[in-house]
């Protein structure tokens, strides 16, 4: 095969992939819109729970508080971030781009580790599980950002080099550092660590001492929250995946009815609150609570309980 028969195959194999890197984009794109329209319209109760459900403050003082644990960094910038839930669009844009952002994450280490296939298979299943942390009113902003730092961190670089013929491997320091700024993040960053090593040696570009790296990351990742526990005045095993691990889940429609009721309380919408009470084809104790709150407010309690 000569140049000219090599340039005419490489032309036409061109627009198949940029096909094959357009795809991903769109389909990413037209879920991050349709999860941005789930979250404000068919969840908006739970985005709304949060936010009036936490206690942030401007001052020095508050923002202190936070380097008493770990994670202060993902703690700190969820609680900010999230008094910005009030209203529904922009808490669906934040949580929505914070979950794009770390599938993203995982969508890079997928394709350093695996074929391009293979890479955006892992990265939809992966997708589709933090999604479903989403849908308990418990997960807070804080354990998506943990997991985006933790895992930008393990994508990270940190070498030592001195006149090209010596090269240190600092990256287990990235695990220090993200378990100070992202919790149970530097679970995320050492095992990211230990799988590139593995990469590299199956690729057969790793030197003699290929396992000190991961296994320096893995001690660290472990050891430093066993070191720092007693400071932090946690358990180990609270310290080691602070600030908590989410379960994914289905969506809770029914307790986003729950939850929209509440909200019609605590915007002093009480007729809202009481037709939403009494359109509830199971209403359970929290319903009647509010049915009877809003009702007493109102001066109209009824006769017959609700049942």
């Amino acid at each position: 095969m000569n140049s000219q028969d090599m340039e005419r195959r490489d032309l036409r194999a061109r627009p198949s992939r940029r096909l094959y890197t357009f795809i991903p984009i769109v389909v990413g794109s037209i879920c991050f819109v349709g999860l941005v329209l789930f979250y404000a319209l068919c969840y908006s109760g739970h985005i709304l729970w949060q936010e009036q459900n936490q206690i942030f403050l401007n001052t020095p003082d508050w923002i202190a508080t936070y380097f008493s644990r770990p994670a202060w960094l993902g703690c700190l910038a969820g609680d900010w971030l999230t008094q910005f839930y009030h209203n529904v669009w922009i808490g669906a844009c934040i949580l929505a781009l914070t979950i794009a952002a770390s599938v993203a994450c995982f969508a890079a280490l997928a394709m350093r580790l695996l074929p391009k296939l293979a890479a955006w298979v892992v990265t939809a299943l992966f997708a589709v599980l933090i999604v479903g942390c989403s849908m308990a009113a418990s997960t807070s902003l804080s354990f998506f950002l943990c997991i985006l730092g933790g895992m930008a961190l393990g994508l990270s670089t940190f070498t030592l080099s001195w006149k090209d013929s010596f090269t240190l491997d600092l990256s287990p320091l990235l695990v220090g550092l993200a378990y100070w700024a992202f919790g149970f993040g530097a679970l995320l960053t050492a095992l990211i660590i230990i799988l590139l090593a593995i990469k590299r040696l199956v690729l057969k570009h790793a030197g003699k001492l290929w396992w000190l790296t991961p296994l320096c990351a893995v001690v660290v990742g472990l050891g430093l929250p066993a070191i720092l526990c007693g400071a932090y005045a946690l358990p180990y095993s609270k310290a080691l995946l602070y600030p908590g691990i989410a379960s994914p889940g289905l969506p809770q429609m029914k307790y986003e009815r729950r939850l929209a009721i509440s909200d019609a309380w605590y915007q002093h919408d009480l007729d809202r609150a009481t037709q939403l009470a009494m359109s509830d084809d199971t209403p359970d104790d929290v319903t009647a609570f509010y049915y009877y709150l809003s009702s007493a407010v109102q001066d109209s309690l009824p006769d017959n309980l609700l049942k």
